[in-house]
């Protein structure tokens, strides 16, 4: 073989170096996140057509969507780079808000009002529905408590204290399943079994997610973890439905752990409504802590205990902010709560 002329530089004889997937795949990363806009895609054999527009908003909604995998960490940098950007690009979208005087139009004050209060408005709204479910749970507890003992000839769907409100000597609106003794404690044990039974199959066929009190799980997911699906729609409404069966069976289960888990599961549902927490998964952080000490005041009638659980048991980091959104939050819940039965 020829020798290279000596006159050719010294780095044309290095080998070609490839460069490493990691290092392209860190490099576009670090693009995405920056401009908030995903780069064009020129697909192979297609020259130099790029992807449409909206077929690249299309993708950038994916890649957002599905930027985390289940069971692994959020990435609380990345968090906060992307609600920089948001900003950014809300500033520079307001720009449209300016009168043609060059004075600040009053939508703009509305725009920028309602992201600031974002955070206020969804912890009213959560506080609200947790306070509205926790209703639901304990009325719907004592009436089936009391249906396996008897039934109200006035509204079937009374429980023994309503049905008999006002009563002084006996109630005859209340009557027992069977005048005999031991028939009745048969038709006691048939319904305990049968609510007990409902809420298993229930819980093992929807939503895996709704067994048990849930919060050493929601302490993990608060910290970062990332559970699809254990602060779901579905394991809401489960949660919702069997706990009162639960109860109401007679099991040894109390409602504080699970009134936590509903009441996370609220607050993870209804913040996604909001374009400030559905697509920052560090932010919703914040309201899944506030919403923790909810579940516990409407548990026990004590906002004040609520956020001390939250403070003490659930957050490594509390800040200010989320201990005033918290105390708010379940100050609400609990003043539905109280309004509701």
């Amino acid at each position: 073989m020829n020798p290279l002329p000596s006159s050719q530089p010294a780095n044309s004889r290095r080998p070609h170096r490839r460069t490493s997937i990691h290092r392209l795949s860190t490099s576009g990363s670090t693009d995405y996140v920056r401009t908030q806009t995903p780069p064009a895609v020129t697909p192979r054999g297609s020259g130099t057509h790029a992807i449409p527009p909206t077929v690249r908003d299309e993708i950038y909604e994916i890649n957002e969507i599905k930027r985390y995998e289940d069971f692994t960490t959020i990435d609380w940098v990345q968090d906060a780079v992307h609600e920089q950007a948001r900003r950014r690009a809300k500033r520079k979208d307001g720009s449209r808000f300016w009168d043609q005087e060059g004075t600040l139009g009053w939508r703009r004050k509305v725009s920028e009002s309602y992201d600031a209060g974002q955070s206020w408005l969804v912890v009213t709204i959560v506080g609200a529905a947790i306070g509205l479910n926790a209703a639901f749970l304990n009325i719907v507890t004592e009436w089936l408590a009391d249906i396996k003992l008897g039934y109200c000839t006035t509204g079937f769907y009374l429980n023994e204290s309503f049905c008999c409100w006002g009563a002084e000597d006996g109630c005859p609106e209340w009557r027992r399943w069977t005048s005999i003794a031991p028939l009745d404690y048969i038709a006691y044990f048939i319904f305990a079994v049968l609510f007990a039974f409902s809420s298993a199959v229930l819980v093992s066929s929807f939503a895996p997610y709704a067994a048990g009190s849930g919060i050493s799980e929601i302490k993990v997911i608060i910290a970062g973890f990332i559970m699809k699906g254990f602060l779901g729609a579905r394991t809401l409404i489960i949660k919702s439905l069997t706990l009162p069966l639960s109860i109401a069976s007679g099991l040894s289960v109390g409602k504080e752990g699970p009134s936590v888990h509903f009441a996370v599961c609220t607050g993870n549902v209804i913040s996604r409504w909001f374009s400030k927490y559905k697509r920052n998964a560090a932010k919703t952080r914040e309201i899944l802590t506030a919403t923790a000490g909810a579940g516990v005041a409407v548990a026990f009638g004590s906002p004040i205990g609520g956020v001390l659980f939250s403070l003490e048991e659930m957050a490594s980091y509390f800040p200010l902010k989320t201990l005033w959104r918290s105390y708010f939050c379940a100050l609400v819940a609990t003043g539905v709560l109280a309004v509701s039965l």
